[in-house]
C-alpha cells in the first residue's frame, strides 16, 4: 500500500502537491529543476484503553532532498591505432557512463572524423557496468545505437566502424 507524503517544492515551484514517493521524486526532477524540495511526513500513534480511544499529538519530520545533477561521461578507443591501409576496418568503440545522480535516457554518443567517408554509426549497445540496483537500466530496442534508460554509475558501451578509403590514404599523409 502506498501510504501518500506531502512533498513542498522549493518556491521556485509555489506549489504543494500530495502524492506517492516515487511519483513526486519524479516530478520534482522534470518541473521544478534547481528548486529545492523536502519530504515532509507526519505520524501519530493510536492505542485502545479499554472502551477509550487514545492518539498521541502529531510528530512531523522534515528530510530535504538534495537537487540530482545529470552528467555523462564518454571514452572512445580505436583498434587497431595505426599503419591502416586502404579497405582496412577500423572498429571504435564508445564506453558511455553515467556520472550523475539522475537516471537519463536515450544515450547515444555521436561521433564525427575528419576522413573521407561518412563518420562511423555508434550502435550494438551493451550494458557492461550495473553499478546500483540491479537491472535499473534497460534497453528497448537492441542495437539501434540508442541505450533506453541508463541509471546513475551505470556503463553502456557502442561499437561503431569505419572501412579506410584510397582517399582517406592519400589526402591525410
Amino acid at each position: 500500500m502506498l501510504i501518500p507524503l506531502s512533498y513542498r517544492y522549493g518556491a521556485a515551484c509555489g506549489r504543494k502537491v500530495l502524492l506517492p514517493a516515487l511519483l513526486a521524486l519524479a516530478i520534482l526532477g522534470a518541473e521544478c529543476a534547481g528548486a529545492r524540495a523536502a519530504i515532509t511526513n507526519s505520524a501519530v500513534a493510536t492505542a485502545s484503553y479499554g472502551a477509550t480511544a487514545v492518539a498521541s499529538a502529531q510528530s512531523t519530520a522534515l528530510v530535504n532532498v538534495t537537487p540530482g545533477v545529470a552528467s555523462l561521461s564518454v571514452v572512445k578507443s580505436a583498434s587497431p591505432t595505426g599503419n591502416v591501409v586502404a579497405g582496412q576496418t577500423v572498429t571504435y568503440t564508445y564506453v558511455v557512463k553515467n556520472t550523475g545522480t539522475l537516471t537519463v535516457t536515450n544515450v547515444s554518443p555521436a561521433d564525427t572524423h575528419n576522413a573521407s567517408g561518412p563518420a562511423p554509426a555508434p550502435s550494438g549497445e551493451t550494458l557492461t557496468n550495473d553499478a546500483g540496483q540491479l537491472n535499473d537500466s534497460t534497453d528497448v530496442s537492441a542495437s539501434d545505437g540508442v541505450w533506453s534508460v541508463l541509471a546513475p554509475g551505470d556503463t553502456v558501451t557502442f561499437t561503431g566502424t569505419y572501412t579506410v578509403l584510397q582517399s582517406d590514404v592519400d589526402q591525410l599523409q
